[in-house]
Order: C-alpha cells, then structure tokens, then sequence
C-alpha cells in the first residue's frame, strides 16, 4: 500500500462509525502479531520514513501505535557531534594520567608485575613499583602514592584488567578522579603508556638479567632517571620530562679563536653528519641546536653538545686549548 492508499484509507476512517473503526483496528492489531513472529526485522523505506516523520507531527501519541518497528527505526533523531578518541587525549592532556601493568621474567622464571603511573602532558613517570602479587588493594595504594596534596589529575585512563576491582574503583573515585577504560582489546587507546612501556623494554629491561624483585626496582629507578632528564622525546619537541635549559653558543667569527668556548667540554667521535666548517656550526648554534659537528686533521670528527658531555674522551679541537689561536 502506497501513500495514496493510505490517504484513502485515513479519509474512510475519518468519515466511519465508531464500531467500525474498533473492530478494524482489532483486525489490523492481529494481523500485526502475527508479522511480528514471522518477520524479526522488517525493512523501512524512504517513503515509510516520510509517513511516520509526518504523522508524528501530527499525532503526539504515534509511538504507542508502533508494534513490529521502534520509533528510533522509523524516525531517527540527530544525534549531537562529539569528539573522537584522538581529540579527547589532545584536549584533556593536561588533565589525564595513564596507568598500566607489565610483566618482566626473572632468571628463575618468575612472574613480575610492574606498575607505572604516567602523566600525558611532559610523558613523565611520576610513580612505579614491583610486585609478585598484584591485588586491587595493592594498586589503588599506588595511585594515592602517585598523587598526593591534591595533584590528582582529573582523568585516569586504563585497560579493563580485572586487577582494577572494587576497592581500587572506591579508592579512585573517592580522589575525584574520573575513570576512562579503553575499549576491550584495543591498547592503541592508551598510547602513551604502551610507548612508554615498549621503550622501557627495548632499551633497558631486554638488556639485562633480572635475579629477584629488588632488581628491577634499582634498574628502572636510573632508567627513570635517565629518561626524565636526558632522554630526547619527539613529543616534547626533543626535550626531556624534565625540560633541559639550553645555552646560547651563538659565536662571531671574530671570536672563532676561543673555540671551544668557556665550560663547555668537546668529546672526540666519528661524525655522521658533520659540519663543513665553523661558519656552519656557529650558525647551528645560534639557531638553538643542542649539538654540532665539526671536522678536524686530527680527528675523523667531533661533537660539540652544549649540555653535556657526548661520551668519555674529551678532545680538544682545533689543535688548540681554549684561548689559543
């Protein structure tokens, strides 16, 4: 039946009498039943869309009519815009930790659990800990440790693992803190902490020997310590949690005879990709590079880093000590 069908059908009606119009209506309630367990989900066209969204305008208890379709089926409502996964982490990164759990095998083929607690905006590891035995009692005793005098951030973002019971929920939302899970199986959705967690093994943990539970904790606290303050993080704009204060070595060729300039230390290494001459690393310098290459007779090449020294063997470039020409 078409529209026009109906049309007609709604003027008969109209102009009916009463006990007509019941008795049709008991039929067509009947028939319905019977489409209902026949058919599971019946198919909608554009124009059966068109009659509802019409007739509901009109008749404000259209939806008690409907027996073998939902009114969101046959007129759907718009739904508000929200923000994607991505855009969420990007405008909430001041105010989102990630916490997450990982396993390292000792020499004696035990099970340790490691857990890390990560703040998003400078990537920095503000708590961890080793366990044999990880409890939600255990874990939520880590986050209180993590943020303490009210530096709880306002989001904390996790995986569904069982380990986070009832007291760990109790305890986080009794911090204020506001719970974000991820999506089942689905760990790209806690970035940070699967990044951080794959550089911790790559390049600290599969290079050494685990013997017992104290082992780990004295090994991850000078990584930690590393990784805060010298690593270089692309997120950061190759900075480091712990922002380095950079020098100023911006030299004029007039004073390119106190090379290298006062307190800083030259290490003497082969060169990837060296500068041609001194103009060229003075230039570096000025436009704020953290280290500068150079080439010497002496020496296949060297580096310059204005923080700190690049490896053991200091070199004195250019043939001569500090102040000679």
């Amino acid at each position: 039946m078409g529209i026009l069908g109906l049309v007609l059908a709604f003027l008969r009606v109209l102009f009916g009498s009463r006990a007509a119009l019941a008795a049709e209506n008991l039929a067509l309630r009947q028939q319905l039943i019977v489409l209902q367990r026949s058919v599971k989900r019946p198919k909608l066209r554009g124009s059966d869309r068109i009659f509802w969204s019409w007739l509901s305008r009109l008749w404000s208890c259209w939806r008690s009519a409907l027996l073998i379709v939902q009114p969101a089926t046959v007129v759907r409502q718009p739904k508000p815009s929200s923000q994607n996964w991505r855009t969420f982490l990007k405008n909430h990164v001041g105010q989102i930790a990630a916490i997450d759990f990982f396993t390292v095998a000792t020499i004696t083929f035990r099970v340790l659990c490691v857990f890390l607690v990560l703040r998003h905006d400078r990537r920095r590891v503000v708590h961890f800990n080793v366990t044999t035995n990880p409890t939600a009692q255990w874990a939520a005793r880590q986050v209180v440790e993590a943020f303490p005098f009210e530096e709880a951030p306002r989001f904390l973002l996790r995986d569904r693992d069982a380990i986070y019971g009832e007291r760990f929920r109790d305890r986080v939302e009794h911090m204020g803190i506001e719970e974000v899970l991820i999506a089942p199986r689905h760990p790209w959705q806690n970035p940070c902490a699967e990044r951080v967690i794959g550089s911790i093994r790559r390049e600290c943990l599969d290079h050494v020997i685990v013997l017992n539970e104290d082992n780990p904790r004295r090994t991850l606290a000078e990584y930690f310590a590393y990784y805060h303050e010298a690593r270089a993080h692309l997120s950061l704009e190759r900075n480091s949690p712990d922002p380095r204060q950079r020098t100023n070595l911006a030299l004029s060729l007039e004073s390119c005879y106190l090379w290298p300039p006062a307190g800083v230390r030259v290490s003497c290494h082969q060169a990837s990709k060296p500068f041609l001459n001194l103009r060229q690393a003075n230039a570096a310098l000025a436009s704020g590079a953290d280290e500068v290459f150079g080439m010497d007779s002496r020496c296949p090449g060297f580096a310059l880093d204005a923080c700190h020294c690049a490896c053991d063997s200091d070199y004195e470039a250019f043939g001569g000590r500090q102040g000679s020409t």
